[in-house]
């Protein structure tokens, strides 16, 4: 079985400290000295890395009838300024447009390259990077990085193995010398994605393991996740499904971090903006009210016109200030609810999270103890049971983080067209290595995979995912989990069975009857969280079905109905929740 891998063609990138582009500014410098203002304003934005105003002043430069030695030196700026901003086509004319005697056609021939590598078309690429290479006049080590990398991802899409291992190795050797982890990190993938295309796996798996290795060393969360997953789905192809569960998980906490990351940090920057906005009203007021005292001193000196004017005005603000109270009133309510979602946050944080936590604590102690004495038995008992509680506790938080976002209207929300089908199976793609472990049965029935629904599909993954999440924890060993679906007029109905111990009717009824989801109505000393309530709230924004039901014979019943089209005044867009 071939292995699902990541291929890596990075854009070529700039850098004012390399000696290339030193080189340049000094050329530039030299010649355009007094003979055009834009033309000097487009260099030093360019070397400032400002690509826009770069882009900007060289495109007005352009148009100068004046034609002399800065010819070459603009129409470099404005191609590479413009091949920056995706401008591909602009970008490979002005490129075109250089004389076969400028002194840095090394660097012309460079950036032609990169915009075929980016159009896809190898052989043009290489022909360009090898007209780059030539005399050995680019003396950088970023773009030789670069160079060698491209040259090598081309060579593997046109299957010259032996070639592309030689530049990826030449990349190897100078991002060593650099210490560039990451673009170490980057090489050893697409090398190891070289062995693998020859079927090579031993050597593949050890560069894929190294880059994971590398991948710990850094910040950047999307690299941690990318390399995780790729080892996640190296070992699932090796059966090793408790490696790759390990991995599966890691990949998707760290998903879940940099979404989370998002998040929070527009659910901060609304309430920055909502106590500034507050701000502003309270002196708003005191304005009107300064105002409104100065034109009263003024009144009680006109007669009987001059009073009805003054009564008139004074109606006037009167409307004004009930407005403005009734504003601060509303404000006053948001921010209540935002107290009680931190409050809710900190009594979770103090009850729901200190249980685990003890146990984790408690496991590990008792862990080392059975390590101590060789009991590997019962420390692989140990060790699973720490899995399974941080699994749940990193599930928990997940929700109360998208309970507190729908809490306070910071729910991002992309309704558009998706193929329900596909959704279901990504989503059943990570829990299946869960359910092996457990030996259930997990499975989708339905035959019509193409069926299109409208929805937001994040959203319907979050609440797809708790239940299947919550299926196979209450299923025993050796049961079964099964997805149907089914088209009914103008919705797509996806029903979820499992034989697990089912529900108490009258927390059944509860979870049917809920519309909105508040901290009134979370009662978890009975039960009833936060999971199938988020699951129900969620599938109401996307304007869905949850209904949820003991099964006849053993187990529950949860069925989820969502729209195939969307209405006419409705379109895809970028809303809030």
């Amino acid at each position: 079985m071939k292995w699902f891998v990541f291929l890596w063609i990075p854009i070529s990138l700039f850098s004012q400290n390399n000696i290339d582009d030193i080189q340049l500014k000094r050329a530039i410098e030299t010649v355009c000295r007094g003979k055009s203002p834009n033309f000097h304003k487009a260099h030093l934005f360019y070397f400032k890395q400002d690509m826009d105003s770069a882009y900007l002043y060289s495109s007005r430069a352009s148009h100068l009838r004046k034609r002399d030695e800065i010819n070459d030196f603009l129409n470099l700026i404005y191609g590479v300024s413009a091949y920056k901003k995706k401008f591909d086509s602009i970008a490979k004319n002005k490129l075109d447009n250089i004389s076969p005697e400028f002194p840095f056609q090394h660097l012309v021939n460079f950036n032609l390259a990169g915009i075929s590598v980016e159009s896809q078309k190898f052989k043009e690429a290489l022909i360009y990077y090898n007209k780059a290479l030539n005399n050995n006049k680019i003396k950088s080590n970023t773009k030789l990085k670069i160079a060698y990398h491209n040259i090598g991802i081309c060579h593997l899409h046109l299957k010259n193995y032996n070639r592309a291992e030689t530049f990826l190795k030449k990349e190897i050797e100078i991002a060593k010398l650099d210490k560039d982890t990451l673009g170490l990190l980057y090489a050893k993938l697409d090398l190891g994605n070289v062995y693998y295309e020859q079927y090579k796996d031993s050597q593949a798996i050890a560069l894929f393991e190294e880059a994971y290795h590398l991948g710990k060393t850094q910040e950047d969360l999307a690299t941690k996740q990318i390399t995780t997953q790729n080892m996640a789905v190296v070992e699932k192809n090796r059966n090793n499904y408790k490696k790759s569960v390990e991995y599966f998980e890691e990949s998707i906490e760290l998903k879940d971090s940099l979404w989370n990351k998002d998040k929070i940090s527009l659910l901060l920057e609304k309430d920055k903006q909502q106590i500034v906005a507050l701000k502003e009203k309270e002196v708003q007021i005191q304005k009107e009210h300064v105002k409104f005292q100065k034109q009263r001193s003024h009144w009680f000196l006109g007669g009987g016109i001059v009073f009805f004017l003054l009564f008139g005005m004074l109606l006037y603000f009167y409307n004004i200030k009930t407005q403005q109270n009734r504003t601060i009133t509303a404000q006053k309510k948001q921010l209540e609810t935002l107290n009680n979602t931190k409050n809710y946050l900190l009594s979770v944080i103090s009850h729901d999270l200190r249980s685990p936590l003890n146990s984790i604590n408690y496991n590990n102690e008792t862990l080392h103890h059975a390590l101590t004495h060789n009991d590997s038995q019962k420390a692989l008992q140990l060790n699973n049971e720490n899995i399974t509680i941080s699994k749940n506790t990193s599930h928990l938080l997940n929700n109360i983080l998208n309970w507190a976002l729908e809490q306070n209207d910071q729910l991002l929300f992309y309704p558009d067209v998706h193929n329900i089908g596909i959704l279901i199976e990504s989503v059943l793609f990570d829990y299946t290595p869960l359910a092996a472990i457990k030996n259930i049965d997990l499975a989708s029935n339905f035959q019509n995979t193409h069926t299109q629904v409208f929805l937001d599909q994040e959203l319907f993954k979050i609440t797809f995912r708790n239940l299947i999440d919550n299926a196979i924890k209450y299923t025993p060993e050796h049961g079964k989990i099964t997805v149907d679906m089914s088209i009914s007029d103008h919705t797509c109905f996806i029903e979820i069975k499992d034989n697990g111990p089912g529900m108490p009717q009258d927390i059944l009824d509860t979870i049917n009857t809920y519309e909105t989801l508040t901290i009134e109505k979370i009662d978890r000393s009975k039960g009833l969280g936060l999971g199938l309530l988020l699951s129900k709230v969620l599938m109401h924004k996307n304007k869905g079905i949850f209904k949820i039901k003991n099964n006849d014979n053993k187990g529950i019943i949860i069925t989820l109905g969502a729209p195939l089209k969307m209405s006419e005044n409705e379109a895809p867009a970028h809303t809030l929740a």
